[in-house]
């Protein structure tokens, strides 16, 4: 609802650019504080592998310091597979037909306000491309086309999905209201994410609960 006091006039804006602007605000907003959130989560797991390697020395369970893999392949991996976990910390969780979006072409009359106005799955490939362009750096663009590199990006969006999930189970007691002790059983667990016990190939889901938007179909 837009103030009254905004309404339309000759020397100011409609109601429907307030909103917009208002939204993009806000969408900045949002995208701010979950880059925030992303860096501090980065840090502290930098920190927690330091504490590892400490305890590592000293209980004795690792004899001599690993060696760091300097290989130009290695750090092109590992940067590549930490752009696929920051886009789905920000973004999304998964991409529909991965390979279906990456082989999108770079659409210079694509609208991106048109994402999410439309059924067409052709529109909604374009939308998911955007997003990703928005996100890899421009010199690394050219290698989208590379199946090398989609399974390092995949494969950092996986990585982020399950410890995304595995932070919520954790919480499950606070979630569900539950006594720890009910939730001591993994079926009733299960019965209250809405699981359906399949084999891991084909995993499917009911919904009754939000927390079931966790476990995609494989």
């Amino acid at each position: 609802m837009v103030n009254p006091a905004f309404s339309d006039g000759e020397d100011g804006y409609s109601s429907e650019e307030i909103e917009v602007m208002l939204v993009a605000k806000l969408k900045e907003a949002i995208y701010q504080l979950h880059a925030c959130c992303y860096d501090y989560i980065a840090k502290l797991g930098e920190k927690e592998m330091q504490i590892a390697d400490l305890l590592n020395g000293i209980t004795g369970n690792s004899h001599q310091p690993c060696k760091k893999n300097n290989s130009p392949k290695y750090q092109e991996s590992q940067q590549v597979l930490k752009l696929g976990k920051k886009f789905a910390y920000l973004e999304t969780l998964w991409l529909r037909h991965p390979n279906d979006t990456f082989d999108q072409k770079i659409d210079s009359a694509y609208d991106p306000k048109q994402h999410f106005l439309s059924n067409d799955m052709g529109t909604l490939l374009k939308g998911q491309f955007f997003d990703l362009m928005n996100h890899i750096p421009q010199d690394m663009h050219n290698k989208t086309t590379d199946l090398v590199f989609r399974k390092w990006f995949l494969d950092g969006m996986a990585e982020q999905c399950a410890n995304g999930a595995a932070r919520v189970r954790n919480h499950k007691i606070d979630i569900f209201k539950e006594s720890d002790i009910n939730l001591n059983d993994n079926n009733a667990v299960k019965e209250l994410n809405g699981w359906i016990a399949k084999s891991r190939r084909n995993i499917s889901t009911i919904t009754t609960h939000p927390l079931c938007q966790l476990y995609r179909q494989a």
